[in-house]
């Protein structure tokens, strides 16, 4: 099957910071590439030399994608022939496939993950299968009975879905967490009995379709049923998207797409004897609200929605000349550990790295003042906006005709445009001032920004502000800098 989604007068000294201000804004152009083989953007959590490292290990390691996106700008790309192809996220399906759970619950077409899959599978109302659950499925503690090796059983059955029901219990439902292919399965039966479609079909027309995805591959088994386990066929930049949809909670471009509540949950530990499990989703242990997905080969997608990060790691088959996904966390921490530290230090090269890993904030950053009411608003506001990933919310902060300078990227103008900009950007964000001045119906605030609360400043912002006739204060002017010179 193919998936184939009242112009304003500034005062002179105003007029004169904007000046000052871009020239303090670095420069819109890449950084030289260190290779033929990736693309790089200057941002706040991956260096210049780090990007280097990346590209060497994606290359040493057979792998056919590798990209990390940013508030949904994608900053490191690694340039190969299948870099844009749809390659088969093996294990990762079951994460992608939660999602679905997530929407039914979001129409009302499923109540509570405390479901007993008997309401949906009558063979089950007899016996210990009966205490089986919709949350024991997502968190592999079904205790139906299992071969690791998917080649040995499931691979050559006819039909997973049936393959599954049949099964023997190895020990009581909700005992203890087994990592199951056998059972994730079942996943396919469930969405089919409450939406009505296939889970492929019924992910194509809605999440996937919400966020621009339309191509790509699911495999189905001999009785068509599209498999639970694996068989999804993604580009990297296509689950990117759904790593920033986690990131987000459930919500795109201002809409819920995904119950919120089961996003928060799927990115939770659900159980004592496993921690890192979430709903199909595992839990990185040395990432505060940090995720991942992972699958055979080395696939990876690694969410830290803290930071606003989403890094995709692929592999195809045919190009694979080692595994590489052993180290791939690790070389993650390294590298982005290493954009941390830059970032946080940049203002002030005295500031040791082990005070920026302990979270000790610089001795530079200029303090915070505070800002009159009708001003905070204007921040308060960008941040929710921001959090909600709402693209339509962020443009109605500025003028009719006000414009976006982004680190990194070509200016924008007018709210169609800077609504086009911020589609599929969100996560977490935090701002604050430290210098602002009104005169008039217009004004500035100059602040710092960073993505966890009470984190050293990752970057400086400028709004340049005017008031109109409603007294509401509006951006006329964004420009920001990420605390890094490249």
């Amino acid at each position: 099957m193919r998936i184939t989604t009242r112009r304003n007068r500034v005062p002179a000294q105003l007029a004169c910071l904007a000046v000052v201000t871009a020239t303090w804004i670095t420069s819109t152009a890449f950084a030289a590439e260190c290779g033929a083989s990736s693309t790089f953007r200057p941002n706040p959590l991956i260096t210049d030399e780090e990007r280097c490292r990346l590209e060497a290990w994606a290359l040493e390691t057979g792998s056919s994608a590798l990209l990390v996106s940013v508030g949904g700008e994608t900053v490191f790309e690694l340039e190969t022939e299948r870099s844009e192809t749809p390659i088969h996220i093996m294990s990762v399906t079951k994460s992608v496939a939660s999602l679905a759970i997530g929407r039914l619950i979001q129409e009302g077409k499923i109540d509570s993950l405390d479901l007993p899959l008997s309401e949906l599978f009558p063979e089950w109302r007899q016996g210990r299968k009966a205490e089986i659950t919709l949350l024991h499925l997502l968190t592999h503690a079904t205790g139906l009975q299992d071969i690791p090796n998917a080649g040995v059983e499931i691979e050559p059955s006819e039909d997973v879905v049936q393959l599954a029901l049949a099964a023997e219990l190895a020990e009581a439902p909700g005992a203890a967490f087994r990592y199951n292919n056998k059972a994730s399965n079942l996943l396919t039966a469930v969405v089919e009995e409450r939406s009505g479609r296939k889970l492929d079909d019924y992910l194509r027309q809605t999440v996937f379709a919400d966020l621009g995805i339309s191509d790509a591959e699911w495999l189905r088994d001999s009785a068509d049923n599209p498999y639970g386990m694996a068989g999804l066929f993604l580009a990297a930049r296509d689950l990117v998207k759904i790593g920033q949809l986690m990131n987000q909670r459930g919500t795109w471009n201002g809409e819920q797409l995904i119950d919120r509540e089961f996003a928060e949950q799927a990115l939770t530990s659900q159980r004592n004897d496993y921690d890192r499990v979430g709903l199909l989703w595992w839990l990185l242990a040395d990432w505060p609200s940090g995720y991942q997905a992972n699958g055979w080969l080395g696939q990876w997608l690694m969410g830290l929605p803290e930071a606003g990060a989403v890094v995709v790691r692929l592999v195809d088959r045919a190009d694979a000349t080692g595994d590489g996904g052993g180290e791939f966390l690790d070389l993650m921490q390294e590298v982005l550990t290493a954009g941390d530290a830059a970032a946080a230090s940049t203002a002030s090269p005295e500031i040791a790295a082990e005070e920026v890993a302990a979270g000790k904030p610089p001795e530079s950053q200029p303090p915070s003042v505070t800002l009159p009411p009708e001003l905070d608003r204007v921040l308060r506001d960008y941040e929710q906006a921001w959090r909600e990933g709402d693209p339509e919310g962020l443009a109605a902060l500025f003028t009719a005709d006000g414009y976006v300078l982004s680190h990194g990227r070509p200016p924008v103008v007018g709210r169609a445009a800077i609504t086009e900009r911020y589609k599929g950007s969100g996560g977490s964000l935090y701002l604050r001032a430290f210098h602002y001045q009104m005169e008039g119906d217009v004004g500035f605030i100059l602040g710092g920004y960073t993505y966890e609360e009470g984190a050293p400043d990752r970057g400086k912002f400028t709004l340049a502000l005017a008031r109109n006739a409603d007294g509401r204060w509006l951006i006329v002017s964004d420009m920001d800098n990420s605390n890094r010179s490249n």
